[in-house]
C-alpha cells in the first residue's frame, strides 16, 4: 500500500473515531444520557374528602400560548354526586416534560378572578407543582417562554360531603 493511501486511511479513521466519540458523549448519547422527565406528581389529597376519577392530560404549548382549563368540563365523579361552586373541588398537579431537566420555569397557572371582567391572577408557576381549585374555577396554563413546552397535568375531582 502506498504511503498516500495509508495517510488518507489514517485521516478517515481519525474522523470516524472523533465522530463516534462526539456522538456518544453528547447529551442523550450513550455515555451521557439525559434523564427521562418525571410524570406529574401524584395527587396529594389533604381535604379529608374522597376524590374521584384521577386522570392525566398532556398539553403541547407553543411559546406564549394560553391554554384554558374549565374545571366544570373536566370534573367527574360517581352518578348522584352533584357538585356546586361551594362544594366541588379539583386537585391538579403538573410537570413540564419537555424541555427537561432545564426548562419549565416560565410556566404560569392563572385563575380568572370572579367578577373582574376576565382579569387573572397567578396561582401556580414553575416546572412542577400542585394546586386545589374550586368547581367553578376557570384557569389558564400559560407558556411564557420562547420555547415550546410539553406539560403533563394530573387531576382528580371531589366534593365536600355533609
Amino acid at each position: 500500500m502506498s504511503t498516500v493511501v495509508k495517510w488518507i486511511a489514517g485521516i478517515v479513521a481519525a474522523i470516524i473515531s472523533a465522530a463516534i466519540v462526539w456522538q456518544v458523549t453528547q447529551p442523550g448519547g450513550l455515555l451521557n444520557p439525559t434523564p427521562d422527565a418525571p410524570h406529574a406528581p401524584p395527587i396529594n389529597n389533604t381535604t379529608g374528602q374522597p376524590v374521584y376519577d384521577e386522570k392525566t392530560l398532556v398539553l403541547d404549548l407553543k411559546p406564549g400560548e394560553r391554554a384554558p382549563l374549565k374545571v366544570m368540563e373536566l370534573w367527574s365523579a360517581p352518578v348522584g354526586l352533584a357538585p356546586s361552586c361551594a362544594s366541588g373541588f379539583f386537585l391538579l398537579t403538573w410537570q413540564v416534560r419537555e424541555p427537561y431537566p432545564n426548562g419549565g420555569d416560565e410556566l404560569l397557572i392563572e385563575e380568572v378572578m370572579p367578577r373582574s371582567d376576565g382579569r387573572t391572577q397567578p396561582i401556580g408557576r414553575g416546572a412542577n407543582g400542585s394546586i386545589t381549585l374550586g368547581y367553578c374555577a376557570e384557569v389558564f396554563v400559560v407558556n411564557n417562554s420562547l420555547t415550546p413546552y410539553l406539560v403533563e397535568l394530573r387531576h382528580a375531582s371531589g366534593a365536600h360531603l355533609p
